[in-house]
């Protein structure tokens, strides 16, 4: 018998977005990456352990070809964070998963994997066997920890931002090893100019947020279980699995590489930026970047309109489904400040995304939710928008935004770029941010502050009553919303 087995990580989002220190973010989510990734430099984890097995990991290469028996341990397709291989004996199997946990280990020091496995002919036994490997995949993410290195003895340093024990004197601060492999592994990649989140400013003094963008597909997990529901037998599955698995992470890349070019053609050739972006590069770093789930930061100002990019680009990619349907997804974008904590800026723009996906149930089509924070703490989403956007028991915002046209349920998001225009032409920013705190304080004094607008010139437009919701979007990021979907300036 033979052994279906998946591996999936554990605590990547800790891992990856802890540090407030970029340098430690890229580096961790380049080490991500490589577990089952080859990179340009590096074979990844797992396929160097399955080549030196005498085993096949380039699956990529051959998604028309069903599994080779003649193979000991072969990858059938890898990502979204998971691997699942074909092992045609158990002592491949065991071989194979303690070389790989044991550089896993060696290589992070902190990521967790849970692996799980079933018993199988490789025969007409896919989907059954499928099935039960998942339910055990769920009992074993449930019982898996990440790796703690040795607690701290007497004699020991810990670390300051971790308080695990230190390891390293590197690059002017004690760290625990953790922090150092990340590093390490940031240099041998390089992020151009961009150094820290600072770099990220586009103009110190005047507008210091960065925006953290979490893209996910919409209900990708049914769409490619409806796709191979009726493949039984190994032979014809593995190949549908690879060719669609293929044909997703090449639709969205595509995708990332079309939006960021369109933002590139405008930032490089806008006067305003233009010696910046000789001296420091596009101010965008992607994080994460498998299959249909990316993580990507952008200087503040460009955030709503990148991810706007992202989706329409998403939207208009070759479908990798049989039937032609259109892909979707939704984005969660939250803006914060360079210094403010990274975890919790990025939990928030999660939070987003899981807001913008509600509508997207009844509605399919691509959503985009956002968050600006000022300053202070934040608790969770819920929280916020109770305590902050909420006024005699009724919402302040619209959001989510539409991105897909024709989509009635959810405002339309180009409704929100044209407003951000209109208002900006029309109106000085210091009367939009007076008509802004007026909604958001009292009924009253947003009525007063309609009046003394008028009276001095400042008409509002005949749809503000009846789009009140909207235009507190609008206004509540008129000072860091920027349209990089414009015609690029010559």
């Amino acid at each position: 018998m033979g052994i279906f087995a998946v591996y999936d990580t554990v605590g990547i989002q800790n891992y990856v977005f802890a540090s407030n220190k970029l340098s430690e973010n890229v580096g961790a989510s380049r080490l991500v990456h490589r577990l089952f990734n080859d990179s340009e430099k590096k074979q990844g984890l797992l396929p160097e352990q399955i080549c030196l097995a005498g085993g096949r990991a380039d699956w990529k290469n051959n998604t028309d070809k069903g599994l080779d028996e003649n193979i000991p341990a072969e990858i059938v397709y890898s990502g979204g964070g998971n691997a699942y291989v074909a092992y045609r004996d158990e002592q491949t199997f065991q071989a194979v998963t303690e070389g790989f946990l044991r550089e896993v280990y060696k290589a992070t020091h902190a990521v967790g994997v849970a692996v799980a496995a079933v018993e199988t002919s490789f025969s007409d036994s896919y989907q059954a066997d499928y099935k039960t490997l998942m339910n055990r995949l769920r009992l074993a993410k449930g019982f898996t920890n990440r790796p703690v290195a040795a607690g701290n003895q007497p004699v020991t340093r810990q670390s300051a931002r971790t308080g695990l024990p230190v390891s390293r004197f590197y690059e002017g601060e004690w760290m625990d090893e953790a922090a150092y492999l990340k590093r390490e592994e940031r240099k041998a990649v390089g992020t151009g100019g961009i150094k820290e989140f600072e770099d990220l400013v586009v103009e110190k003094g005047r507008d210091s947020f960065i925006a953290i963008i979490h893209v996910d597909g919409n209900n990708m997990g049914i769409a490619i279980a409806n796709e191979i529901k009726d493949a039984q037998n190994y032979s014809e599955a593995v190949p549908k699995m690879r060719r669609l698995s293929k044909a997703i992470d090449t639709a969205f890349e595509q995708s990332r590489k079309e939006a960021l070019g369109i933002f590139e053609a405008y930032y490089k050739e806008h006067p305003d930026f233009k010696e910046r972006y000789e001296k420091k590069g596009l101010p965008v770093i992607e994080l994460i970047a498998d299959g249909d789930d990316t993580t990507q930061i952008v200087s503040g100002r460009f955030g709503l309109s990148y991810a706007s990019l992202l989706l329409r680009a998403i939207e208009q990619a070759a479908s990798p489904f049989a039937d032609g349907s259109m892909l979707a997804a939704c984005a969660g974008v939250t803006l914060c400040h360079s210094h403010y904590p990274f975890s919790d800026a990025y939990r928030i723009a999660e939070e987003c995304c899981a807001s913008a996906k509600k509508p997207s149930r009844s509605n399919p089509g691509s959503y985009i939710d956002f968050q600006l924070i000022q300053a202070g703490a934040v608790s969770d989403l819920r929280s916020i928008r109770e305590n902050q956007f909420t006024l005699d028991g009724e919402t302040l915002i619209a959001r989510p935004w539409a991105i897909t046209e024709g989509i009635s349920e959810r405002p339309a998001f180009s409704w929100f770029e044209k407003g951000q225009l209109d208002l900006a032409a029309n109106w000085p920013k210091s009367r939009l941010k007076n008509l802004r705190n007026a909604l958001g304080s009292s009924k009253v004094e947003a009525s007063e502050e309609y009046s003394q607008s008028e009276s001095r010139g400042y008409g509002l437009p005949d749809d503000f009553e009846e789009n009140r919701r909207e235009y507190f979007d609008v206004l509540e990021l008129m000072d860091v919303f920027e349209d990089i979907t414009k015609e690029v300036q010559a």
